[in-house]
Protein backbone atom coordinates (compact mmCIF):
# COMPACT_ATOMS: atom_id res chain seq x y z
CA UNK A 1 0.00 0.00 0.00
CA UNK A 2 1.18 3.51 -0.84
CA UNK A 3 2.09 5.24 2.44
CA UNK A 4 0.02 8.29 1.41
CA UNK A 5 -3.16 6.31 1.98
CA UNK A 6 -2.18 6.10 5.66
CA UNK A 7 -1.87 9.88 6.11
CA UNK A 8 -4.43 12.67 6.38
CA UNK A 9 -3.36 16.14 5.32
CA UNK A 10 -3.92 18.91 7.83
CA UNK A 11 -5.47 22.33 7.30
CA UNK A 12 -2.34 24.17 8.40
CA UNK A 13 -0.56 26.06 5.64
CA UNK A 14 2.98 27.42 5.89
CA UNK A 15 4.13 30.30 3.74
CA UNK A 16 7.31 28.51 2.74
CA UNK A 17 5.90 25.01 2.28
CA UNK A 18 7.56 22.83 -0.36
CA UNK A 19 6.90 19.51 -2.02
CA UNK A 20 8.25 16.45 -0.24
CA UNK A 21 10.98 15.72 -2.76
CA UNK A 22 12.49 19.22 -2.44
CA UNK A 23 11.94 19.86 1.28
CA UNK A 24 14.71 19.96 3.90
CA UNK A 25 12.52 19.40 6.97
CA UNK A 26 9.20 17.55 7.26
CA UNK A 27 6.58 17.59 10.00
CA UNK A 28 4.59 14.42 10.69
CA UNK A 29 1.83 14.14 13.27
CA UNK A 30 0.88 10.95 15.12
CA UNK A 31 -2.32 11.60 17.14
CA UNK A 32 -2.14 8.42 19.22
CA UNK A 33 -2.53 7.86 22.97
CA UNK A 34 -4.08 4.41 23.33
CA UNK A 35 -1.44 3.03 25.73
CA UNK A 36 -1.46 6.14 27.92
CA UNK A 37 -1.62 5.19 31.61
CA UNK A 38 -1.98 8.69 33.04
CA UNK A 39 -4.27 11.40 31.72
CA UNK A 40 -5.56 10.97 28.14
CA UNK A 41 -5.39 13.67 25.49
CA UNK A 42 -1.97 13.55 23.84
CA UNK A 43 -3.68 12.54 20.60
CA UNK A 44 -4.66 16.21 20.38
CA UNK A 45 -1.02 17.27 20.58
CA UNK A 46 0.03 17.36 16.91
CA UNK A 47 -2.63 19.79 15.74
CA UNK A 48 -2.44 21.93 18.87
CA UNK A 49 1.33 22.32 18.47
CA UNK A 50 0.84 23.31 14.84
CA UNK A 51 -1.79 25.85 15.79
CA UNK A 52 0.33 27.37 18.54
CA UNK A 53 3.39 27.33 16.28
CA UNK A 54 1.54 29.28 13.60
CA UNK A 55 0.03 31.76 16.08
CA UNK A 56 2.94 32.31 18.47
CA UNK A 57 6.26 31.40 16.90
CA UNK A 58 8.61 34.13 15.71
CA UNK A 59 10.14 33.43 12.31
CA UNK A 60 13.55 34.75 13.31
CA UNK A 61 16.14 33.64 15.87
CA UNK A 62 19.39 35.62 16.26
CA UNK A 63 21.42 32.44 16.80
CA UNK A 64 19.66 30.04 14.43
CA UNK A 65 18.44 32.19 11.55
CA UNK A 66 15.02 32.57 9.96
CA UNK A 67 12.26 30.11 9.18
CA UNK A 68 11.85 31.81 5.82
CA UNK A 69 15.07 30.10 4.69
CA UNK A 70 13.89 26.58 5.61
CA UNK A 71 12.28 24.37 2.96
CA UNK A 72 9.48 22.90 5.07
CA UNK A 73 6.74 20.40 4.31
CA UNK A 74 3.91 19.26 6.57
CA UNK A 75 3.14 15.69 5.57
CA UNK A 76 0.01 15.55 7.74
CA UNK A 77 -1.20 13.18 10.44
CA UNK A 78 -0.98 9.42 10.30
CA UNK A 79 -4.43 7.82 10.27
CA UNK A 80 -3.85 5.83 13.47
CA UNK A 81 -5.81 2.79 14.61
CA UNK A 82 -7.17 3.79 17.99
CA UNK A 83 -7.11 0.92 20.47
CA UNK A 84 -4.60 -1.10 18.42
CA UNK A 85 -0.99 -0.13 19.26
CA UNK A 86 0.55 -2.83 17.09
CA UNK A 87 -1.35 -1.78 13.98
CA UNK A 88 -0.60 1.88 14.64
CA UNK A 89 3.12 1.32 15.13
CA UNK A 90 3.20 -0.68 11.90
CA UNK A 91 1.56 2.24 10.09
CA UNK A 92 4.08 4.69 11.51
CA UNK A 93 6.91 2.49 10.27
CA UNK A 94 5.46 2.22 6.76
CA UNK A 95 4.84 5.96 6.49
CA UNK A 96 8.28 7.01 7.72
CA UNK A 97 10.00 4.40 5.54
CA UNK A 98 8.04 5.65 2.52
CA UNK A 99 8.85 9.29 3.24
CA UNK A 100 12.57 8.58 3.53
CA UNK A 101 12.56 6.54 0.33
CA UNK A 102 11.20 9.56 -1.54
CA UNK A 103 13.63 12.00 0.07
CA UNK A 104 16.62 10.25 1.67
CA UNK A 105 18.16 13.52 2.89
CA UNK A 106 15.03 14.72 4.68
CA UNK A 107 15.12 15.69 8.36
CA UNK A 108 11.91 14.57 10.07
CA UNK A 109 10.21 16.08 13.13
CA UNK A 110 7.43 13.87 14.46
CA UNK A 111 4.75 15.34 16.73
CA UNK A 112 2.99 13.09 19.25
CA UNK A 113 0.98 11.69 20.66
CA UNK A 114 2.40 9.39 23.29
CA UNK A 115 6.01 8.25 23.48
CA UNK A 116 5.41 4.77 22.03
CA UNK A 117 5.41 6.34 18.55
CA UNK A 118 9.18 6.87 18.70
CA UNK A 119 10.11 3.20 18.26
CA UNK A 120 8.77 2.69 14.71
CA UNK A 121 10.27 6.03 13.63
CA UNK A 122 13.72 4.97 14.85
CA UNK A 123 13.28 1.52 13.31
CA UNK A 124 12.30 2.97 9.93
CA UNK A 125 15.27 5.32 9.96
CA UNK A 126 17.67 2.49 10.74
CA UNK A 127 16.16 0.34 7.99
CA UNK A 128 16.56 3.27 5.60
CA UNK A 129 20.31 3.25 6.16
CA UNK A 130 20.61 6.21 8.51
CA UNK A 131 23.53 6.06 10.96
CA UNK A 132 22.90 7.65 14.34
CA UNK A 133 22.77 7.28 18.10
CA UNK A 134 19.75 7.95 20.28
CA UNK A 135 19.35 10.85 22.71
CA UNK A 136 16.22 11.00 24.86
CA UNK A 137 14.99 13.48 27.44
CA UNK A 138 12.31 12.03 29.70
CA UNK A 139 11.15 11.98 33.31
CA UNK A 140 10.85 8.17 32.99
CA UNK A 141 13.30 5.54 31.78
CA UNK A 142 10.64 3.79 29.64
CA UNK A 143 12.77 0.64 29.87
CA UNK A 144 10.16 -1.85 31.07
CA UNK A 145 10.00 -5.01 28.99
CA UNK A 146 6.21 -4.63 29.02
CA UNK A 147 3.54 -2.79 30.92
CA UNK A 148 0.13 -4.34 31.66
CA UNK A 149 1.17 -7.13 29.31
CA UNK A 150 1.83 -4.79 26.37
CA UNK A 151 5.29 -4.62 24.84
CA UNK A 152 4.24 -1.67 22.67
CA UNK A 153 3.45 0.48 25.71
CA UNK A 154 4.77 4.01 26.06
CA UNK A 155 6.48 2.71 29.23
CA UNK A 156 8.52 0.27 27.10
CA UNK A 157 9.53 2.42 24.14
CA UNK A 158 13.20 2.78 25.09
CA UNK A 159 13.43 -0.96 25.84
CA UNK A 160 12.23 -1.69 22.29
CA UNK A 161 14.72 0.79 20.85
CA UNK A 162 17.55 -0.82 22.83
CA UNK A 163 16.77 -4.15 21.15
CA UNK A 164 17.48 -2.76 17.68
CA UNK A 165 20.10 -0.12 18.49
CA UNK A 166 21.91 -1.30 21.62
CA UNK A 167 22.04 0.29 25.05
CA UNK A 168 25.59 1.51 24.46
CA UNK A 169 24.34 3.80 21.66
CA UNK A 170 21.58 5.31 23.80
CA UNK A 171 21.58 8.22 26.24
CA UNK A 172 18.58 9.07 28.43
CA UNK A 173 18.62 12.23 30.50
CA UNK A 174 16.13 13.46 33.06
CA UNK A 175 14.55 10.32 34.62
CA UNK A 176 13.26 10.86 38.13
CA UNK A 177 11.16 7.74 38.57
CA UNK A 178 11.13 4.10 37.48
CA UNK A 179 11.08 0.47 38.53
CA UNK A 180 14.18 -1.28 39.89
CA UNK A 181 14.68 -3.26 36.66
CA UNK A 182 14.81 0.04 34.77
CA UNK A 183 17.37 1.64 37.08
CA UNK A 184 19.49 -1.52 36.82
CA UNK A 185 19.27 -1.59 33.03
CA UNK A 186 20.02 2.12 32.82
CA UNK A 187 23.51 1.46 34.19
CA UNK A 188 24.34 -0.09 30.80
CA UNK A 189 23.37 3.02 28.83
CA UNK A 190 26.11 4.82 26.96
CA UNK A 191 26.74 8.35 25.75
CA UNK A 192 25.05 9.27 22.49
CA UNK A 193 27.75 10.55 20.15
CA UNK A 194 26.86 12.70 17.16
CA UNK A 195 24.87 12.43 15.01
CA UNK A 196 21.80 11.71 17.12
CA UNK A 197 18.12 11.07 16.80
CA UNK A 198 16.46 13.26 19.43
CA UNK A 199 13.35 12.27 21.38
CA UNK A 200 11.86 14.83 23.78
CA UNK A 201 9.20 13.59 26.15
CA UNK A 202 7.92 16.88 27.54
CA UNK A 203 7.43 15.44 31.01
CA UNK A 204 11.17 15.93 31.47
CA UNK A 205 10.16 19.54 32.18
CA UNK A 206 8.27 21.03 35.10
CA UNK A 207 4.90 22.77 34.79
CA UNK A 208 4.07 21.40 31.34
CA UNK A 209 0.66 19.86 30.55
CA UNK A 210 1.46 16.17 30.06
CA UNK A 211 -0.29 12.92 30.85
CA UNK A 212 2.24 11.53 33.34
CA UNK A 213 3.88 14.46 35.16
CA UNK A 214 6.72 13.91 37.63
CA UNK A 215 7.76 16.60 40.16
CA UNK A 216 11.26 18.05 40.12
CA UNK A 217 11.72 18.55 36.40
CA UNK A 218 13.96 20.78 34.33
CA UNK A 219 13.22 24.22 32.96
CA UNK A 220 13.21 24.96 29.23
CA UNK A 221 16.59 26.71 29.21
CA UNK A 222 18.32 23.68 30.73
CA UNK A 223 16.75 21.42 28.11
CA UNK A 224 17.82 23.65 25.25
CA UNK A 225 21.35 23.94 26.63
CA UNK A 226 21.58 20.15 26.44
CA UNK A 227 20.23 20.09 22.88
CA UNK A 228 21.79 23.07 21.14
CA UNK A 229 25.28 21.65 20.58
CA UNK A 230 24.11 18.27 19.30
CA UNK A 231 24.10 17.24 15.64
CA UNK A 232 20.46 16.19 15.26
CA UNK A 233 19.40 14.25 12.19
CA UNK A 234 15.70 13.98 13.13
CA UNK A 235 13.57 14.40 16.23
CA UNK A 236 10.24 13.93 17.93
CA UNK A 237 8.28 15.92 20.50
CA UNK A 238 5.85 13.77 22.47
CA UNK A 239 3.42 13.67 25.39
CA UNK A 240 2.00 17.21 25.13
CA UNK A 241 -1.54 16.98 26.50
CA UNK A 242 -3.84 19.89 25.53
CA UNK A 243 -6.65 18.38 27.62
CA UNK A 244 -4.59 19.17 30.72
CA UNK A 245 -3.69 22.72 29.66
CA UNK A 246 -1.70 24.82 27.20
CA UNK A 247 1.92 25.93 27.08
CA UNK A 248 4.09 27.88 24.63
CA UNK A 249 6.96 25.44 25.19
CA UNK A 250 6.11 22.76 22.57
CA UNK A 251 5.71 25.28 19.74
CA UNK A 252 8.89 27.13 20.79
CA UNK A 253 10.82 23.85 20.89
CA UNK A 254 9.47 22.97 17.45
CA UNK A 255 10.55 26.36 16.07
CA UNK A 256 14.08 25.97 17.38
CA UNK A 257 14.37 22.37 16.18
CA UNK A 258 13.23 23.25 12.66
CA UNK A 259 15.90 25.95 12.49
CA UNK A 260 18.60 23.88 14.16
CA UNK A 261 18.33 20.69 12.15
CA UNK A 262 18.05 22.60 8.87
CA UNK A 263 21.50 24.07 9.60
CA UNK A 264 23.10 20.60 9.50
CA UNK A 265 21.96 19.59 6.00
Amino acid sequence: MDWRFLVRRTNFVWENEYELDEAEVALLGVPFDSTTTGLPGTRLGPDRVREEFRNWASTYDPELGTLDDVKLVDVGNIDVVYGDPRATLDRIYEVVKGILEENPKLKLITLGGEHSITFPVVRAMLDSGRKFNYLCFDAHWDLLDSYLGLKESHASVNRRISEILGLDRMEIQGPRTGEKEEWDLAKKLGKAKNPVYLSVDLDVLDNIPVGTPVPGGWDFNKLWDEIKNRDIISADIVEYDPMVGTSPVPSELLRRLILKISLHL
